[in-house]
């Protein structure tokens, strides 16, 4: 902004001083014809540089007419007032082939809120920016609700994973659309009907984000959520398979019962993908599948982990490739939580040069000659070292 705009924009405020901020921004993209790519003024974001111009002293901004305030969720009747669900849905009775996904209509967007609100584990969220709402119907009843909204502005992981830098983030951003809700209603239970959704809803999502504004399409559709915010928005998932995806040529199984509960690991080693990793010493790719339940066989979960070692499984096998992975307890127990705990390590203030480093190593050796000095509980020998000096040098062979 140079000085010549600036002074403008104090005539328009002397001139007119009932003029309300959203009105001097829609004065501004007209006179200096400031548009978006779809051809709409920018009023949001001349808004905002009038306001920093305020900031720092520029120009005096009049009184705002509204006061910013929390938005509210959904507070309709159906969403505080629990009624009985609608008859089960099941595979018998809908096939995920014939399930059709589309636009709510305005009229239906209450709806879609309602039960956003009522029945998905983050209730009914704004959705930002340009926003649009599917359903899923068989039959013209609702099975799954769907809601994309404009990107995050700034995800470090995003950005690293399509090589962006800040210039390319701004210029591409529009092409990235976050899918910020999906609920599949509790009473439908229908296999596979959380892909076939998916899979449909991105297809029309380019079409659609396009029809409602020209200057928009997507290339890069994403989600923020974990793997077990998925499992509880999208209901059951089915037991993930181990065939062609893995294939399985060495296994192994445990059976532990311990810590309240009994826990069965199933690890399945090949060497098959090796191959097509651009890894160096990557021998074989693993995977681990946990069933956890309590000690009554109730509250099953299933956690699965993959991994990739040099090792090959020709000459280790699973039973020591899963031997190996609960190995890696032994490291934090015997030395990451001695340091953590017994000597205070994350308080400690040595942080310059290679201090912290060299820190780290002295209280290893410290930890490992208490040890081979015979001492199970490392607290109990370092308070009596701390008591003892001579004893302390004589560990160490001084004295």
């Amino acid at each position: 902004m140079g000085e010549d705009r600036i002074a403008k924009i104090r005539a328009l405020l002397s001139a007119e001083p009932e003029m309300t901020r959203s009105e001097l921004s829609r004065r501004l993209c007209r006179m200096w014809n400031w548009r978006r790519p779809n051809g709409e003024p920018p009023i949001a974001a001349c808004t905002a540089m009038l306001k920093r111009l305020a900031a720092i002293g520029q120009i005096t901004l009049p009184p705002p007419k509204t006061r910013p305030g929390r938005w509210k969720a959904c507070s309709s009747s159906l969403a505080r007032e629990e009624t009985g669900w609608p008859s089960e849905v099941t595979g018998d009775r809908a096939s995920p082939k014939e399930v059709k996904v589309r636009l709510i209509g305005q009229e239906e967007r209450e709806r879609w809120q309602e039960w956003m609100a009522r029945y998905h584990y983050l209730g009914d969220g704004r959705l930002v920016g340009e926003c649009l709402r599917y359903v899923a119907e068989y039959e013209g009843e609702w099975l799954a609700l769907s809601g994309w909204a404009a990107a995050a502005m700034k995800s470090r992981w995003r950005e690293a994973y399509l090589g962006w830098d800040a210039v390319t983030r701004w210029q591409r951003l529009y092409l990235v659309a976050n899918h910020v809700r999906f609920l599949i209603l509790p009473w439908v239970h229908v296999p596979n009907l959380a892909s076939c959704v998916l899979a449909r809803n991105l297809r029309r999502l380019s079409e659609e984000r396009k029809r409602h504004d020209s200057s928009l399409k997507t290339k890069r559709p994403t989600t923020f959520s974990s793997p077990k915010t998925i499992s509880r928005a999208y209901g059951k998932l089915s037991k993930p398979s181990t065939g062609r995806l893995f294939p399985p040529q060495h296994r192994e199984t445990t059976v532990n019962k311990a810590h309240a509960r009994i826990e069965t690991r199933t690890l399945t080693a090949t060497d098959e993908l090796a191959n097509n990793l651009n890894m160096p010493y990557a021998q074989a790719v693993f995977r681990i599948e946990r069933h956890t339940t309590d000690l009554r066989g109730n509250n099953p979960k299933l956690e699965i982990e993959y991994g990739i070692t040099s090792l090959s499984t020709k000459k280790d096998g699973p039973a020591q490739l899963l031997k190996h992975v609960r190995g890696h307890w032994s490291i934090e127990n015997k030395v990451h939580y001695v340091r953590d705990v017994t000597y205070d390590e994350d308080r400690s203030q040595v942080r310059k040069g290679n201090g912290a480093q060299v820190m780290a190593s002295l209280r290893n050796v410290a930890i490992n000659l208490i040890r081979m000095a015979g001492a199970h509980c490392i607290a109990k020998a370092t308070r009596y070292l701390s008591r003892r000096v001579e004893e302390a040098l004589r560990l160490v062979g001084i004295r």
